[in-house]
């Protein structure tokens, strides 16, 4: 997979050794600090926690309002034109910053009327960081190096105050203020930098912002469901079964989106080139080799994975491993899927197959997770397995539609 990297662009090797590095420090600071937060904090803690972001998760994905795709598309296209590049920038940060009082109202309505726990509050504040965020910027420019680096840096500091104020159960409060405020200033103070060194001007035009909120509210929609539907996980397996049950499908979620990262890495950084080139047939013969290499992952994944649960995390987490194991289904699954969506639907603007593609699913999904909850069936694995079968259903019907377009050109 690498070596194709290299045939398609220099360019675009880079950025993926650079996103690369924040998706593992991304990954690997929980992964890192996960048994010493179940030892202190207690496994019901560390799943409250868990649960108390999932919440949170909701908030963001209304204020991040789908700019990781349309705002790198847009940027990856105005390259050379700084003033449209200004113009996209201010947009973007006006657009969040009124969603984010718009959610603030929301939440704290919610807060105040429902959960009045201040940890829900606490974890309400990473949402701040995404009115700041610049991933689409970087990605836009292929250019990850800077964005890297801060990253790195914040998810150590990160570490290293877990590591250090962490003691017992009743820090669960504390865990989740310092989350939020390592990402808030983080992004804050590199929304700072980039503006300064960049020369970025914010030019405030309502029309323009109009246009820009426009083209990416579509983009939104399609990310709603699929944000829906992979917190919602969390949510009913805290509600109608235990924190404990969300601390066993939490370890399973990472370690498969720890097999699934570089997948994931390359479908970002490759998305601008193919908006720009426009090229199926080179799309389709990358994800057949992704393919092939994500299955042998996923054997990998299922002969090692009992060793690695009881060594990394302790036989009292071994339970995880069956959960794990189906899990993980998704990362083939998941390869060809998001390849498919975002790199040539996405990419040649098939915005109603596109999201067809996530409403279908997610309406199937939750038509049977109510089935489960009404019939008191809500198991880890139960939902588990409904979960790998909306993932393979997404699937079916992208792969349907690219060779639909395909065969039309």
């Amino acid at each position: 997979m690498i070596l194709r990297l290299k045939s398609v662009d220099r360019r675009l090797f880079s950025s993926f050794s650079y996103m690369s590095l924040i998706q593992i420090f991304t990954l690997l600071m929980p992964i890192l600090a996960y048994p010493y937060l179940i030892r202190n904090l207690g496994m019901d803690g560390y799943g409250k926690a868990i649960y108390a972001y999932s919440i949170g998760q909701y908030f963001s994905i209304l204020i991040q309002f789908g700019f990781s795709l349309s705002g790198t598309k847009v940027i990856s296209q105005n390259l050379e034109d700084k003033c449209e590049i200004n113009r996209i920038v201010s947009s973007i940060l006006m657009i969040r910053f009124l969603i984010f009082i718009i959610s603030s109202i929301l939440f704290l309505w919610i807060y105040f009327f429902f959960f009045n726990d201040v940890i829900y509050f606490y974890s309400y504040l990473y949402v701040v960081g995404d009115v700041f965020l610049l991933n689409y910027y970087y990605q836009g420019f292929q250019n990850l190096k800077k964005f890297a680096l801060v990253g790195f840096i914040s998810k150590l500091v990160l570490l290293i105050l877990l590591l250090s104020y962490i003691d017992d159960e009743s820090d669960v409060y504390l865990y989740c203020l310092l989350t939020s405020l390592c990402y808030i200033v983080s992004n804050v103070l590199f929304f700072m930098y980039s503006i300064r060194n960049d020369r970025l001007k914010l030019v405030f035009d309502l029309k323009f912002s109009f246009k820009v909120f426009i083209d990416s509210f579509y983009i939104f929609l399609s990310r709603v469901p699929v944000v829906f539907v992979e917190k919602i996980n969390i949510l009913v397996l805290g509600t109608f079964v235990s924190n404990t049950a969300v601390s066993y499908y939490d370890l399973a979620a990472k370690l498969t989106a720890l097999l699934q990262m570089p997948f994931n890495i390359f479908n970002q950084i490759y998305y601008p080139k193919a908006s720009r080139d426009k090229d199926i047939k080179a799309v389709i013969s990358i994800v057949r080799t992704a393919m092939v290499i994500a299955l042998v992952i996923y054997g990998l994944g299922v002969l090692l994975g009992k060793y690695v649960i009881n060594y990394y995390a302790g036989e009292s987490m071994i339970a995880t491993y069956d959960i794990f194991v189906i899990l993980s289904l998704i990362l083939p699954i998941n390869t060809l899927s998001h390849n498919f969506g975002n790199c040539v639907l996405i990419s040649l603007d098939k915005v109603k197959e596109f999201n067809f593609t996530v409403y279908f699913p997610a309406f199937f999904y939750v038509f049977f997770m109510l089935t489960l909850i009404y019939f008191k069936l809500v198991t880890v694995v139960n939902v588990i397995i409904l979960f790998v079968f909306y993932v393979f259903l997404i699937c079916l019907l992208r792969t349907y539609f690219v060779l639909k377009v395909a065969r039309n050109l």
